[in-house]
C-alpha cells in the first residue's frame, strides 16, 4: 500500500510517523515538496521535488502517482486545482483525498467570509467589522463599542493568514515597552496600531473582533465526506495539555464538516467569552502541529483517514478514545549526519 502526501507542512512528518504505527511494513509513505532538501525528504520512504509552477500541477501529481502505483494521493498543495481531476484520478485506480470543494475552501480561507457564512447558518462566531484604513478602524470601533459587542475589548487579524500572523489583541493599558520585555507579542496598544495604519497601505482586508478571553480549544477531527467520523480537542492546562473525545466544541466541529462537506484529519479553534460560551475563531482544512498530541487520545487519527479513504476498515471500529487525559510533549534531538567541508 502506497500514500503519497503533496507539498504540505511540517506536521506531515507526524502523520507518517503515526502512520508507520499503525501499520508498520504493509505501507509506504511518499512526500514531496518544492524545496530538494525540504525536513520531509528524511521522513517519508520516497521522497519527490514538485514543480515550482502550477500550471499543470494537477495532471504532474497523477502522472507520477499512476507511474509509481500510489494506492491515495492526499492533496495538500492546493486542492483546489484538482476538482476537476477527481474522475482521472478514479480511473486511474488511485483515491485522491480533497478537504473540500474549491466554493468551500474559498470560504474557509478568508476569515471574514467565513464568519459571515457562520452568522449565516447559524453557529456562534465573534463580532467583527472589515477595515483596511484608520478611518475604517475608527468607524468600526466607535460602532461596536456602541452596540455593546466588545465588552473585553478588541483584537485585530488580517482576512487571509495561517500560523496567527497578523494577530494581535488591542490593549490600552500598560506601554508597548513593558509588552516588548515580557514577550507579549500577540498584544499592541491601540495608539501604536493606529500609528501603524495610518503609514501604512493595506494590501489586504482586516478584521476588527471582538476579543474573547476565555478558554481556547483546538479540535482535531476526522472526516469523511461531509461526516465528522472522530475528533479529540486539545485545551491548554498548568502541565500540559487536556485532551476532550466529547463536548460542545467536538459537536460545533460536526456541523463545520457537514456544512463544508469536509474529508480528511481538519482543525478548528473555539474560544470561550467571560461566560464560558465557545465561539468558533476558523477552520483549516488540513492537519494542524498539534494533531499528533491529540492521538495520544487513543485514535491513530492519520492511520484511520488512510482505512476510510481506501475502505479497508469500517468507521464503526473507530475508536472513541480516553476523554480527560492530561498529556504533554517531550522534544528529542537527533543527528542528521555530518557535516562535508564544502557546508
Amino acid at each position: 500500500m502506497k500514500i503519497w502526501y503533496t507539498k504540505g507542512l511540517s506536521n506531515t512528518a507526524h502523520a507518517i510517523r503515526l502512520l508507520r504505527e499503525g501499520y508498520g511494513a504493509s505501507i509506504s509513505v511518499m512526500a514531496s515538496h518544492t524545496i530538494p532538501d525540504a525536513p520531509i525528504a528524511q521522513t517519508a520512504d520516497q521522497f519527490l521535488i514538485e514543480p515550482l509552477d502550477l500550471a499543470g500541477y494537477p495532471e504532474w501529481v497523477l502522472e507520477t502517482a499512476t507511474a509509481l502505483d500510489v494506492d491515495l494521493v492526499i492533496a495538500q498543495r492546493r486542492p483546489d486545482l484538482f476538482a476537476d481531476f477527481r474522475d482521472a484520478f478514479e480511473s486511474a485506480g488511485i483515491r485522491l483525498q480533497l478537504p473540500a470543494d474549491p466554493k468551500a475552501l474559498r470560504v474557509i480561507d478568508r476569515k471574514d467570509l467565513f464568519g459571515m457564512e457562520m452568522e449565516t447558518i447559524g453557529l456562534p462566531c465573534p463580532d467583527f467589522e472589515i477595515f483596511k484604513t484608520l478611518e475604517e478602524f475608527d468607524q468600526a470601533s466607535s460602532m461596536m463599542l456602541e452596540d455593546g459587542l466588545a465588552p473585553d475589548g478588541f483584537c485585530v487579524k488580517p482576512a487571509r493568514g495561517i500560523f496567527g500572523s497578523g494577530f494581535r489583541a488591542l490593549r490600552d493599558e500598560g506601554s508597548d515597552m513593558q509588552r516588548l520585555l515580557a514577550n507579549e507579542f500577540y498584544e499592541i496598544s491601540t495608539g501604536r496600531f493606529r500609528d501603524m495604519l495610518a503609514e501604512a497601505q493595506m494590501p489586504e482586508d482586516m478584521l476588527l473582533m471582538r476579543f474573547l478571553p476565555g478558554v481556547e480549544r483546538s479540535v482535531d477531527f476526522l472526516c469523511r465526506d461531509g461526516e465528522m467520523m472522530s475528533g479529540v480537542s486539545r485545551v491548554k492546562h498548568k502541565t500540559g495539555q487536556l485532551l476532550e473525545t466529547e463536548g460542545y466544541a467536538l459537536e460545533l466541529a460536526g456541523a463545520l464538516a457537514r456544512h463544508f462537506g469536509l474529508n480528511g484529519i481538519c482543525n478548528m479553534q473555539t474560544r470561550e467569552n467571560a461566560d464560558g460560551e465557545q465561539s468558533i475563531l476558523e477552520v483549516n482544512p488540513r492537519m494542524s502541529g498539534g494533531m499528533q498530541i491529540s492521538c495520544l487520545a487513543g485514535i491513530n487519527l492519520p492511520a484511520w483517514n488512510v482505512a476510510l479513504a481506501l475502505d479497508l476498515r469500517p468507521d464503526t471500529e473507530i475508536p472513541r478514545g480516553r476523554n480527560g487525559l492530561i498529556v504533554g510533549v517531550e522534544e528529542t534531538p537527533v543527528i542528521r549526519g555530518m557535516a562535508t567541508a564544502a557546508e
